[in-house]
């Protein structure tokens, strides 16, 4: 009966992948012979239900044998359905990416013969990258060419065919910088871009790129494609010097003083507030007996000079030093000479260099008993003054709680240079000329109205 049933299939010879008459160890193991092979396109979409092909079997000889296997009992069931006359027709869709081919069976006592239905797949996946953003941070020094980040991107289409191969590119970058031009790497065939960059970074031009990135597959119908995005995040370097706010200085120190400022310079930085490329490192040239020491302001960035040794003034007259200034970080510096259509572009690059910059400075050593200024003896207390009062009444710092004060304001000073000073006092600030102050004695009058 077997020999029989096989002799139905007449057009299985000419279609069949592997075929011959099972011997009776065959038959005892119940080996399934394939005896055709048909084809279904992935998520097809229908209607359903649609004719596949057809098995050249005599209509009695297919009611002789079960039928079973993929498709129809077995998952993903309910998908083929196979008629009396050998017909077989696709009732729903089905996935390459799970099922690659459906494995029909026909078993008639010890024998069994197979149809593979192989599925074919269809560029229904767009390549897909393993992170929707990636964030790197970079220096502002580095050279270009260097590779900055790898994105990696994977298609779930039949692997090696169109459907699954990929192209990745750039396709925007924000901002647009004048020295700088990013460019991804990418072999043929392969799943990873390496992204660079032609030029030099400037910090001060922008502190972040943002990069969106392309992989489209090569589909003959239809191309797929996605996108992630990139962002590259810029840190400041030292590519900007400090420089002195002037060209020289002058100043006087007295005699016999010491552990106080006598000077403070002022730089400039183009570099970020704060940094080590902006922070600034000062020293002195010329002062062999180390009697001067300038420290960085923390707060400002200026050089203050201090004197630590009590300067002679029968010993010293002038001193003549030079304060330098550099930054705590090595300089370096990036500029574009030229873009060339292909390769990398022309650039002069240095890093690691120091570099500083320097003022000129002259000190005067003054006598000991030189001019300082007067003090007051006492900070003055406001004076309560009533509204609208006539002129000529006089103010007492005493009894400023005083509607009206009788006697006059004294204000005393001392000057610590003299034995017996005298004074020349001036008010300040009265614009209108509504007080009146006496020079020698210091005392005032009110002229308000």
């Amino acid at each position: 009966m077997a020999q029989h049933a096989w002799r139905g299939f007449r057009r299985f010879a000419s279609v069949c992948i592997h075929c011959a008459i099972p011997s009776k160890q065959n038959i005892r193991k119940k080996r399934a012979w394939i005896v055709d092979s048909l084809s279904m396109e992935e998520e097809h979409s229908g209607p359903f239900p649609y004719k596949l092909g057809d098995l050249n079997i005599e209509k009695t000889i297919m009611e002789e044998y079960f039928i079973h296997g993929q498709g129809i009992d077995k998952d993903p069931k309910g998908i083929l359905s196979v008629k009396t006359n050998g017909s077989i027709y696709a009732l729903g869709k089905v996935d390459y990416e799970e099922y690659k081919k459906l494995r029909i069976t026909l078993t008639k006592e010890n024998t069994n013969v197979a149809v593979d239905i192989v599925i074919q797949d269809v560029n229904d996946h767009a390549p897909i990258f393993n992170k929707e953003v990636y964030e790197i941070t970079i220096d502002e020094s580095t050279p270009q060419g260097e590779h900055l980040v790898t994105v990696l991107a994977t298609d779930a289409d039949q692997f090696g065919t169109a459907n699954s191969l990929f192209t990745m590119k750039i396709i925007s970058v924000s901002p647009q910088t004048l020295n700088t031009e990013f460019f991804i790497e990418q072999t043929e065939g392969d799943v990873i871009g390496k992204i660079s960059f032609k030029g030099c970074l400037d910090y001060e031009e922008t502190q972040k790129y943002t990069i969106l990135v392309e992989a489209k597959d090569h589909g003959e119908k239809v191309q797929l494609s996605s996108t992630s995005t990139v962002i590259v995040n810029i840190i400041d370097k030292n590519n900007h010097l400090p420089e002195f706010t002037r060209t020289s200085a002058f100043t006087e120190v007295k005699a016999q003083r010491s552990g106080e400022p006598v000077c403070r310079l002022q730089v400039t930085d183009k570099d970020s507030r704060g940094s080590a490329a902006w922070r600034a490192r000062y020293s002195l040239q010329g002062d062999e007996a180390q009697r001067f020491k300038i420290q960085t302001d923390p707060e400002t960035n200026d050089g203050v000079i201090t004197v630590t040794e009590p300067l002679n003034n029968e010993e010293w007259s002038n001193l003549s030093l030079i304060a330098t200034v550099e930054n705590e970080e090595p300089f370096f510096y990036c500029r574009v000479t030229g873009r060339p259509r292909h390769g990398l572009w022309d650039v002069e690059h240095s890093r690691g260099r120091s570099s500083s910059t320097s003022v000129s400075l002259l000190f005067t050593v003054i006598r000991k008993d030189a001019s300082e200024p007067s003090l007051f003896v006492e900070i003055m207390n406001h004076v309560g003054v009533m509204e609208r009062m006539e002129t000529g009444r006089m103010l007492d710092v005493k009894k400023f709680r005083m509607c009206l004060p009788e006697k006059n304001t004294v204000i005393t000073a001392v000057d610590p240079d003299l034995y017996s000073p005298s004074f020349h006092f001036e008010l300040m600030g009265d614009v209108e000329g509504k007080w009146k102050l006496h020079s020698n004695y210091g005392i005032r009058e009110t002229n308000l109205v």
